[in-house]
Order: structure tokens, then C-alpha cells, then sequence
């Protein structure tokens, strides 16, 4: 049995049931890890503010699913489903994001910077715009070694408006570098609708570039998937970057305590109607799929995201280390610095390397 949709570019898509429900559950993984997200910052498990992704679940699922396992990842402060999407242990990342040992950094990136050591999630940047030039880099350093990669790099509405992003595209075009810029336009550059600062489609001011680009509705992650997998062959043939937009759902505020005093309740009604979980549940659903049956699946996510949540909770509190004198390149000694340089045997060689170094060189 197969589902069928044709999103806006003409894509078509042709998904078995059993592939649809794999998207789904892995759409639902995401949406349970951030709920319990909003809980651990509700109850003061979690210091700082957090950027969820709930709604925006269809961007990492229906575009890592086009990806080789060795394609690089980078993502905004939005980029919890991204890093949850390219296999991090949940368990790591809920420590990293609560600061507790045994996180992904040791609990030096929190949720705005999470990154994992290792592996193909170079990690979120909380600076609107600048993981695109970052991600250029990558790129290049794929193609003067001739790896067979694909850089992603996911970023707001809201960046593409930014000094950074449009040199990005420059340099990408220019030398023709393997990446695809992977916008997940939720309509709000946080307080401000992007409608409000650009009078044309996101997209075809990426084609002004000169690279080729694609619009879907991040509502059907079936479309999602088959605009992605055109776009990442197309730079993985060597044909250049290119930009994929997403037309996702903002379904909270633009972070956890942000009361949307700037934002009609039509709008936020409107964004709950696009939820794209609800989207392929129906569609499951409709299929023939037994509602029991998938309601079991869906449980299954959640009991393993909650143990995941457990294990991490157990876990203590990252170990400081005082400084009684601190020196930069520019400065004398400062008293009373506090530096997170402790390593931990639950910490990744990669990571103790990391902090060994920093250490020294803050010597």
C-alpha cells in the first residue's frame, strides 16, 4: 500500500505505509524530547531559556531521510529535532541540555549550542546567520579532500535576512561548494512576521543567486522528503548549493517564556491546524492503519524518550573547577574566574582533548 501527495514544486512523492509510519514515529520522538524539554525548564531543571522545535519536526526527518549517514550537520538554536534526527543519545543530549555530566560537551553547549564531538552534528549556533558561512567551510573542506558529502545547515526565515547569509550564498555559488542551505520559514523572525521585512518568496530570492530552489509545505512530511531528496542529489551531483525552504508551523512561542503578546490567537490556531504529527497520523490513519495499534507505537517513543530523560536526571551536576587567576592574549590576570574545564570519564576522547587544550591555553 502506498500514500501519494504532490506538493506546490511538482514533486511527487510515493511513501509505502510502513515508511510513513517510520517518519511519523521519528516526527513524534522529536515532539516527546522537546515537551519534556518545556517540563525540565518548568521545574528549574534547565537554566536559560530553550527554542523549541514543536511544530518544525518535518524539516530534520524528511530531510535527513534523503542524507548519507556521513552528510554534516549544522542547525540554529532551534536544532534540538536535528541533533535528536542524527542519532545523538537522547540520554546525552537531555544531560548536556540540563548541565549534568555526561552530556554531549560535558555540558559546556547547554541547548542553544549543543554539538556532538564525533560525529557528522557540528552543532547549533545561537547567532542568527552564522552557521551558514560555517557551513561553507565544511563544504569546502569536503571538496578539496573529495569526500562525497552533502553539508546541511538549517537556519530561521528571519536569517535570510542577515549580512552573513547572503555572503554565504555568494561563496557557495561562486565556488560551487556542496551544500544545501535548508530554510524552515515558520513565518516569524521571532517578534517580527518575515512577510513585514521581504515582499518576495524566500525562494525566488535564492534563485537571484543562482541556485537552484525548492518551496514545500513542511505540513506533509512526505512532501518534505521528496523535495529533499531532489535537492540533495542535485548537489551531490556536483551541480552546486541549493536552497530548500520549508513552510513549517510555529506552534509555541519563539522560546519557552515568550508570551506572544505580539501575535493574534487566529495565527496561532491557524499554525495548530498545519501540525504536521496530526498531518500523518490522519494520513496513517486513512490508510488503514489500526488506531490502537499505531497509539501503541507512539507510547513505545515516548516510554524510551522519558527513560532517556530518567537517565540523565540521574545523573549529578557538572563539576566546576575554580581559577584563582585567568589570563587572555589581551589581559592580566582576572581573580575569582570560574572556567567549566573538568573532564569526566563519561566525556568522549574528543571532547577531554578539547578541554585539555582550552585549559592550557587559559593557563
Amino acid at each position: 500500500m502506498s500514500t501519494t501527495t504532490t506538493p506546490p514544486n511538482g514533486i511527487e512523492s510515493d511513501l509505502s505505509v510502513d515508511e510513513l509510519l517510520d517518519l511519523h514515529l521519528r516526527m513524534y520522538r522529536i515532539r516527546c524530547f522537546e515537551q519534556e524539554v518545556l517540563e525540565l525548564r518548568a521545574i528549574g531543571a534547565i537554566f536559560g531559556s530553550v527554542h523549541p522545535c514543536i511544530g518544525q519536526e518535518s524539516a530534520p526527518v524528511g530531510v535527513l531521510a534523503c542524507a548519507s549517514d556521513v552528510d554534516p550537520v549544522l542547525a540554529t538554536y532551534r536544532g534540538h529535532g536535528w541533533a535528536v534526527e542524527c542519532g545523538i543519545s537522547l540520554a546525552e543530549l537531555f544531560a548536556e541540555i540540563m548541565g549534568r555530566d555526561g552530556g554531549v560537551t560535558g555540558a559546556r553547549g547547554g541547548s542553544a549550542y549543543l554539538t556532538a564531538p564525533g560525529t557528522r552534528f557540528l552543532g547549533q549556533n545561537s547567532i542568527v546567520a552564522a552557521g551558514l558561512p560555517i557551513a561553507n567551510g565544511v563544504a569546502l573542506a569536503a571538496k578539496t579532500l573529495g569526500r562525497d558529502e552533502v553539508t546541511i545547515v538549517s537556519f530561521g526565515d528571519g536569517a535570510t535576512n542577515q549580512g552573513a547569509a547572503h555572503e554565504a550564498f555568494v561563496l557557495a555559488v561562486a565556488r560551487n561548494l556542496p551544500v544545501l542551505f535548508v530554510c524552515e520559514n515558520n513565518g516569524w523572525s521571532e517578534m517580527t512576521p518575515i512577510s513585514a521585512t521581504v515582499p518576495v518568496s524566500l525562494t525566488e530570492r535564492a534563485r537571484a543567486y543562482g541556485m537552484a530552489s525548492w518551496s514545500v509545505d513542511g505540513a506533509d512530511v512526505r512532501a518534505v522528503a521528496a523535495s529533499s531528496n531532489v535537492a540533495i542529489e542535485h548537489v551531490r551531483s556536483a551541480a552546486g548549493p541549493a536552497f530548500l525552504e520549508i513552510h513549517v508551523p510555529r506552534m509555541g512561542g519563539h522560546y519557552d517564556a515568550d508570551i506572544e503578546h505580539y501575535r493574534s490567537k487566529e495565527d496561532k490556531e491557524a499554525a495548530h491546524h498545519k501540525d504536521p504529527l496530526v498531518q500523518s497520523r490522519t494520513l496513517l490513519l486513512a490508510a488503514g492503519m489500526p488506531a490502537a495499534e499505531l497509539d501503541s507505537r507512539e507510547q513505545e517513543v515516548a516510554d524510551a524518550v522519558a527513560r532517556a530523560r530518567g537517565e540523565a536526571e540521574s545523573r549529578p551536576p557538572r563539576r566546576m573547577i575554580q581559577s584563582s587567576t585567568s589570563r587572555g592574549p589581551h589581559s592580566g590576570p582576572l581573580p575569582n574566574r570560574w572556567w567549566t574545564v573538568a573532564t569526566s570519564p563519561t566525556d568522549s576522547p574528543s571532547t577531554r582533548l578539547c578541554v585539555t587544550r582550552c585549559a592550557k591555553v587559559r593557563k
